[in-house]
């Protein structure tokens, strides 16, 4: 159940952070987190980069480089 519940918020997470009109406080309110804080520990804990680099990395030029993980 916890598994399915993480899932949940990373897809939350994951279509949040490609839209770079979202700042990524609303991304962690929007995926249920506490604070930013908790938010990024999690999701570096489950993909090895922070919020921030994965924007970074997966856009270039405002053009989208990358894709979430599938689930």
């Amino acid at each position: 159940m916890r598994r399915l519940l993480q899932d949940a918020r990373f897809a939350l997470a994951f279509e949040g952070l490609n839209d770079l009109s979202m700042k990524i406080i609303e991304v962690a309110m929007m995926a249920g987190y506490e604070s930013p804080q908790h938010f990024t520990r999690a999701f570096r804990r489950f993909t090895g980069v922070t919020p921030s680099q994965y924007r970074h990395h997966c856009f270039v030029g405002g053009t989208e480089t990358a894709k979430a993980p599938n689930f």
